[in-house]
């Protein structure tokens, strides 16, 4: 899996330089940045990342960066933090604060040195030590997927349970390498998709199909009927062609006639592929998710 770092830093210079360096130094990592209040609040929710560089004080925005540390842990359960700032003395009991809720979270505080190349170094440091550690332990995300697939089944509030499952559907994406998955999108007929994800993966299976996958998720005590799948099938249909492939997932099962009506659209060139509780259970238990989805894909080329 490719890991991703996320910059977040109000100072667009120090940012790209930073992001450059370690993108020069460590070919295999995906860096993003994100410089204004806007791209920080929406970067951190809807891409994927490994870890976050957390810049403390920011001119002019209505947060600092204790409360986007705070935030990232709430989004994103894989995430390690690093704090990069030249206010750490001024910040230092928000820090300590921080360090003793998710002592396994925060893996360092760099004050920012005089020449940015050398605050550049220390942090590739840490991602490095970051980077070693997921290697080491993958059934850590395994266990952090459980963790969310539960939270979103047992969640009585029916809005929550809802978002929660989305939540967790886009961190089982994200864990197969796909980087950027925008969450409840309304077009301008006002029709919304749950989650779509830009098919970006360096993958040859995956490049096969349009820049753009739909999801649609499911998260009820009752079985996904046809008309469930015939309105997510005309989203589909109605995205200029820029998306080929939708994912139905539910954390219940699929009514018969679901399958039915699949057969009946799989001559018009969109495919629509089926996870159930079932599939649900194999990917969270896979040690290669990317490997178990195309199988499951692999499953469905002649059933739906």
């Amino acid at each position: 899996m490719r890991h991703s770092v996320l910059i977040i830093e109000d100072e667009q210079i120090q940012a790209v330089s930073m992001q450059e360096y370690l993108q020069e130094e460590r070919p295999y990592l995906l860096v993003n940045i994100a410089t204004t209040q806007q791209e920080i609040e929406t970067k951190i929710e809807n891409l994927y990342y490994d870890i976050a560089v957390i810049d403390l004080q920011f001119k002019g925005f209505q947060f600092d960066g204790i409360h986007v540390a705070k935030k990232v842990l709430e989004l994103n359960p894989f995430a390690k933090i690093v704090i990069v700032s030249g206010w750490t003395n001024e910040y230092k009991r928000d820090i300590d604060l921080l360090l003793e809720l998710k002592t396994d979270k925060v893996w360092g505080v760099i004050d920012k040195k005089s020449k940015q190349i050398e605050t550049n170094i220390k942090v590739l440091e840490i991602v490095d030590k970051v980077v070693k550690d997921f290697d080491e332990k993958p059934l850590l995300h395994q266990k952090n997927l459980e963790s969310l697939y539960a939270e979103a089944k047992n969640e009585t509030d029916k809005f929550s349970k809802g978002t929660k499952f989305e939540r967790f559907v886009g961190f089982l994406f994200s864990q197969m390498g796909f980087t950027h998955i925008s969450k409840r999108v309304k077009d301008q007929s006002l029709g919304e998709v749950d989650l779509i994800v830009r098919n970006e993966l360096n993958d040859l299976f995956f490049q096969k199909f349009k820049p753009y996958i739909l999801i649609e998720c499911k998260n009820t005590a009752e079985k996904v009927d046809i008309n469930d799948f015939k309105l997510f099938y005309g989203k589909l249909e109605h995205t200029n062609g820029m998306a080929n492939l939708g994912f139905l997932i539910t954390s219940n099962a699929m009514k018969n006639t679901v399958y039915q009506e699949a057969m009946r659209t799989s001559g018009k060139g969109n495919k629509v592929i089926f996870i159930t509780h079932l599939e649900i259970a194999r990917l969270i238990q896979s040690s290669n998710l990317l490997d178990t989805m195309k199988a499951i894909i692999d499953e469905q080329v002649k059933d739906n």
